[in-house]
């Protein structure tokens, strides 16, 4: 396949909530707005996150779709999704993807839009325990009493909040040390925190040594969904839907790529980006990392979207973060959807 560099520009530091609503705030807009030239051509930022998670979109600038779209791209990564939420606000990007509660605060703060779900992680999230925290009790008093590793406001922490609520655990019981993806494996390879969620390629050392590390929970024993959303700024939908629904557009067409191939064609495409991204991974973890990772194709995420399962899996993290004390109150969820929906029903008029 053909490749066309692209810029990446690189966020070291992680923005934590309150650091979110301090820069949030007074930007009455919210994202930047993405330009035109004098071709038609309209040039954006796309934010996304240093891991696996991130594939369809660098594939649909690998693919050509993008440029197909009359779209010129280059990428903005960071550590997680909380970790772009200011600097979209600052309008430095214009779509990317994050998990669902870094969407929730910057619906919140400054209007970020939702463009369906890109995939659902149910399995590929793990709430792991050192066996020796686990001696002579039972996973939930453990989890009441063991500082867990997790990326804050992520859809870890969302895993995390989950497996509570099914073990009966009150999420204001927990205690969390946050930590960027990298610094919890490590943390739990060297003995320095005893619970983690981790996700592939981070958790493959812990998958690969069930003497030690136990699966407590994945959101599959919780019985939640864990959706990765697009997203949109807000002010690049009021300032040119057009190329919004475009990309929206293309990127969807990289996950039916994704679906409809064969898988060995998809997995030495995978390993292609993950090299890029600065990711060593085996044939056998880059498989599993593909096969814990539901992508949705657009007439799943629309579906979604028009229906309940959408608003339902973003309420159900709302009230987890509510319970654990993020938000004093429940966030606009329905509304939420309602103006993300405009925009998958936009994208929709051009298939």
């Amino acid at each position: 396949m053909k490749k066309k560099r692209t810029s990446i520009r690189v966020l070291t530091t992680v923005a934590t909530l309150a650091t979110i609503a301090l820069t949030a705030s007074g930007c009455a807009g919210g994202g930047g707005s993405g330009q035109a030239d004098a071709d038609g051509v309209t040039h954006i930022t796309i934010a996304t996150q240093a891991q696996p998670t991130g594939f369809s979109l660098w594939l649909a600038q690998d693919l050509g779709y993008y440029k197909e779209a009359g779209l010129d791209v280059d990428f903005q990564i960071a550590e997680s999704g909380a970790a772009l939420l200011a600097s979209g606000a600052a309008g430095d990007w214009q779509v990317g993807y994050m998990g669902g509660p870094p969407l929730i605060s910057g619906y919140k703060t400054w209007g970020l839009l939702p463009a369906g779900a890109m995939m659902d992680e149910y399995r590929n999230l793990i709430l792991f325990m050192d066996k020796d925290v686990l001696a002579g009790t039972d996973p939930a008093t453990a989890l009441a009493t063991t500082p867990v590793g997790v990326v804050a406001n992520s859809t870890s922490a969302q895993l995390l909040y989950a497996c509570a609520d099914a073990l009966g655990v009150a999420a204001a019981d927990i205690e969390t040390v946050p930590l960027d993806p990298a610094a919890i494996a490590n943390g739990m390879l060297n003995d320095d925190i005893n619970a983690a969620v981790l996700f592939s390629v981070n958790n493959a050392p812990l998958l690969a040594d069930p003497d030690k590390y136990v699966q407590v929970c994945d959101g599959e024993k919780a019985g939640v969904s864990i959706l990765d959303p697009y997203v949109v700024t807000p002010r690049f939908w009021a300032e040119n839907p057009d190329a919004a629904a475009a990309w929206v557009d293309a990127v969807y067409k990289a996950n039916e790529w994704i679906i409809d191939t064969p898988r060995d064609e998809v997995l030495a495409t995978f390993q292609v980006f993950l090299k890029e991204m600065g990711i060593e991974a085996t044939d056998e973890e880059a498989t599993y990392a593909l096969d814990a990772r539901q992508w949705l194709t657009f007439d799943q995420a629309l579906e979604q979207m028009r229906g309940t399962a959408f608003t339902d899996s973003l309420t159900k993290t709302a009230e987890f973060l509510v319970g654990a004390g993020v938000y004093d109150e429940m966030p606009a969820i329905p509304e939420l959807n309602a103006k993300g929906l405009e925009i998958m029903e936009a994208a929709a008029q051009r298939r």
